[in-house]
């Protein structure tokens, strides 16, 4: 792997902007300690000369409501900076995986294969969120049969007026399933995952054939969900380690 001069331009305007806008959060950060540490500190002497009734009812009952009314909105004010400074606190945590995702937009501004990479291992997430809801689905309509064969004979069953419904129903959810899976294979750059017609695998023309067709569309979801989430575990170690060379090559530094 290696950039060219424009390449690294890019990426090291990306990066060091990044790291001067962390830094002047830190700033940020750091003088609203400060500011909540001194109003924590007048809060504290004001309330020395309260008594309990100004405390309480802020004056209202008689006592020196002005400086009750000092202390609340003192009070008032330290809240606001200390959610400030938490909404800042979880920012500045997220620095790292905010870095990483710059990064990560750069490169593939600038590089067609990174660019590549990120695009099919969207297209097999895709397909993986997909065959893992399709799987389930699928066990929930097997063993939705298997506890109606409990009751019914399978000619009732399949003559049972909710049946034909429902069978649309699965039908329109494998319809999705199936633009999900040709758009995987229509766009990708990988390797073609095996054709299917997953329509054509539904068949119900008796209580063994409804059995195999189960069986069958479960086989082939597993084959696409076992191979994007092999694609994924795979991609995701080959975009950390280009990130990681692009950081380093850019900053000599280590990317966390």
């Amino acid at each position: 792997m290696g950039f060219n001069q424009q390449q690294k331009r890019k990426l090291k305007e990306v990066v060091n902007g990044q790291h001067t806008y962390f830094d002047q959060l830190e700033s940020q950060i750091n003088e609203l300690k400060n500011q909540a540490k001194f109003l924590k500190g007048r809060i504290d002497e004001n309330s020395k000369n309260l008594g309990w009734k100004e405390k309480l009812f802020g004056g209202s009952l008689g006592g020196n409501k002005e400086l009750a009314e000092l202390v609340k909105s003192t009070e008032n004010e330290l809240q606001k900076v200390e959610s400030t400074l938490e909404k800042l606190g979880k920012e500045l945590k997220e620095k790292p995986d905010i870095i990483k995702k710059e990064l990560t937009n750069a490169l593939k501004e600038i590089d067609s294969y990174f660019k590549k990479l990120t695009d099919d291992r969207t297209l097999h997430y895709d397909l993986y969120k997909a065959s893992k809801k399709y799987e389930e689905l699928l066990k929930k309509a097997h063993q939705g049969v298997i506890d109606a064969l409990l009751f019914l004979s399978w000619e009732k069953l399949i003559n049972h007026p909710e049946a034909s419904e429902k069978l649309n129903g699965f039908k329109n959810e494998t319809l999705k399933y199936q633009k999900i899976v040709d758009k995987l294979r229509d766009n990708s750059s990988t390797q073609p995952i095996p054709a299917a017609n997953l329509i054509d695998l539904i068949k119900f023309d008796s209580q063994e054939v409804a059995m195999s067709s189960f069986k069958k569309l479960l086989s082939q979801t597993s084959k696409y969900k076992k191979y994007t989430d092999s694609f994924l575990i795979q991609s995701k170690k080959e975009i950390q380690e280009y990130r990681r060379k692009a950081y380093e090559e850019v900053t000599d530094q280590h990317l966390d």
